[in-house]
């Protein structure tokens, strides 16, 4: 269970359900600590708010100042009530010291499970729960194995018991000094990195695929190289998926089972595009999609030819390969698909301008095509 799991309001009431009816009493007074200090049934020996000075105390009605920084609230009522019995002000006094605001009392918060680390003021009774919510814990948190250091001691605490179970001795109150670590929970992530919409930890309690990952990650962006998808595990042999083979043929043994802390990794394709270069709209770069593509796909990818264009004299350097010519023309004007080759990745498709003789003769047969049917449309109206 992770915290974001958790309605707001819900864990706002617990929160607090969980401070309620606990004191500051073990905590030593700072300097800058402002306290209430009421004296039962005499408000004109109380003081609303006092704070601790440089030197270190107080001042009260009746007893002058007194030492308070290093005493906890509960040894400072103590005191204040003995002055005002041995100083035959009051029999029997009853004191109440309560600590409104600290300005000399601090923990941090560190570690990946938290958004927001650092270090925050403790004001008042603090308890482990309040000090992780301020940190916004995220929804990698290990919440089981939360860690307070205090001084050379270390104590582990599982909050999760306390969200599931009430058991509120896990709600420990915190000290000047803590350092508390919200670790990350590897044990219950897998991590999606690279070519996918959204990169990170993505759940999988009660076993995950690695398709079902993707999906969680909000899938692969265009550029994905789903061929080489790499998964690594602490020490074990990087395993590498063909993943093309799952999308394509349905092979269900690229599409593993992701264990916990597995990082998958979805690399960027830099292999499977064609350069589309001459006289097209659009010349570029084009990637190949995953079920290949023909030349006629590629030059409307490319926005489509230019006026300019020589169809019949179309280009095909491959890698390692020597140049093909296509007659595009003569594809297009008969219809035979067997004529319009498809692409491989690295290949270059050049495009290009037909030559001026030839643009020239192609401009006089169409001057001559316009001029017939002027010359039709005339006799028509005669």
């Amino acid at each position: 269970m992770n915290i974001s799991e958790i309605p707001l309001s819900c864990f706002i009431i617990f929160c607090f359900l969980c401070s309620y009816g606990f004191s500051d009493d073990g905590i030593a007074l700072g300097e800058g600590d402002v306290l209430s200090i009421s004296v039962l049934g005499y408000p004109q020996y109380s003081k609303a708010e006092v704070a601790v000075g440089p030197d270190r105390k107080i001042n009260m009605p009746l007893i002058g100042d007194i030492k308070a920084a290093g005493l906890t609230p509960f040894q400072l009522r103590r005191l204040i009530a003995e002055k005002l019995r041995t100083g035959k002000f009051l029999n029997d006094p009853h004191v109440f010291v309560t600590l409104i605001k600290s300005r000399s009392r601090f923990v941090s918060v560190i570690g990946q499970g938290v958004n927001e680390p650092g270090v925050y003021p403790l004001e008042g009774a603090t308890r482990i729960m309040e000090v992780v919510a301020r940190a916004k814990p995220n929804d990698r948190a290990m919440l089981r194995r939360v860690s307070i250091t205090r001084g050379d001691e270390q104590r582990i605490v599982d909050l999760e018991k306390l969200l599931e179970q009430a058991d509120l001795k896990q709600n420990i109150l915190i000290q000047p000094g803590d350092v508390v670590n919200v670790p990350e929970d590897r044990e219950s992530f897998a991590f999606i990195m690279g070519e996918v919409n959204n990169p990170g930890a993505v759940p999988i309690r009660g076993g995950v695929t690695l398709a079902e990952a993707i999906a969680l990650a909000d899938g692969q962006t265009p550029n994905a190289l789903m061929s080489r998808i790499t998964v690594s595990h602490s020490e074990e042999p990087l395993r590498e998926i063909d993943f093309t083979r799952f999308l394509l043929a349905g092979d269900l043994s690229q599409n593993i089972l992701l264990k916990p802390g597995d990082i998958v990794n979805i690399p960027l394709d830099t292999e499977n595009f064609v350069n589309i270069l001459g006289e097209v709209k659009d010349p570029g770069k084009i990637r190949l999609p995953l079920r290949g593509m023909d030349l006629l796909q590629a030059l409307a990818q490319a926005g489509g030819v230019t006026n300019k264009a020589w169809l019949s004299h179309i280009r095909i350097i491959g890698v390692d390969q020597p140049a093909r010519v296509i007659d595009l023309e003569q594809a297009i004007d008969t219809g035979d698909t067997s004529r319009v080759p498809a692409l491989s990745a690295s290949d270059t498709v050049l495009v290009p301008e037909k030559p001026m003789v030839w643009r020239k003769f192609t401009q006089l047969v169409a001057e001559i095509i316009l001029l017939n049917t002027a010359i039709s449309i005339i006799r028509g109206m005669d």
